[in-house]
């Protein structure tokens, strides 16, 4: 066997590794991205959206670097949003009844919030990177797409609220990072 050869075998079997510890690590989170906006009630297009999002986040985590790093981390910090609805289907409230005035102020404020935790948890994290504005780039844009899989039952305000939660939540870790780096 050539030595060439080797080095093709090791090459090849150090990235199946790789790919393989991505996708166990983000196995649990895809069935929550698939399964979440099924139950619900956001439909199969949600559903597919999640499931496009978990492939990605696991490319992303395969391929390493800070696009890896941050992929992982908006996936997780974007779990707080995405089983919102099942929060608040837990003390009670049913988000079918969303469009109705007397509801929507508790959806809203569950998406702001959940947004906002996960906006300041990115922030922080992305403080510490010295690539910080590649890694909250990324960090939030899986954050967010995440977040929006649960937070669609609301509708456009719920979007929108987690959207300003996560703007909100994660700009004041980022500012306070870029003034003591100067």
């Amino acid at each position: 066997m050539a030595p060439s050869d080797t080095r093709r075998r090791a090459a090849r079997a150090y990235e199946r590794g790789r790919a393989l510890a991505a996708v166990r690590q983000l196995a649990p989170i895809a069935l929550l991205l698939v399964g979440v906006p099924l139950v619900s009630g956001s439909g199969p297009g949600w559903a597919a959206l999640g499931g496009l999002l978990a492939a990605a986040g696991a490319v992303a985590v395969w391929r390493g670097g800070v696009a890896g790093r941050a992929a992982r981390a908006g996936l997780l910090a974007g779990l707080a949003p995405l089983v919102a609805p099942i929060a608040a289907g837990a003390i009670g409230h049913r988000c079918a009844g969303c469009g109705l005035p007397a509801t929507l102020p508790l959806c809203l404020a569950v998406c702001l919030a959940t947004g906002a935790a996960a906006g300041a948890i990115l922030g922080l994290m992305a403080a510490r990177e010295s690539q910080r504005a590649r890694f909250a780039g990324a960090a939030i844009a899986f954050a967010a797409t995440t977040g929006a899989l649960g937070c669609v039952f609301a509708g456009a305000s719920g979007l929108a609220g987690m959207a300003i939660g996560l703007a909100l939540g994660g700009a004041a870790p980022l500012l306070t990072a870029a003034a003591r780096s100067r």
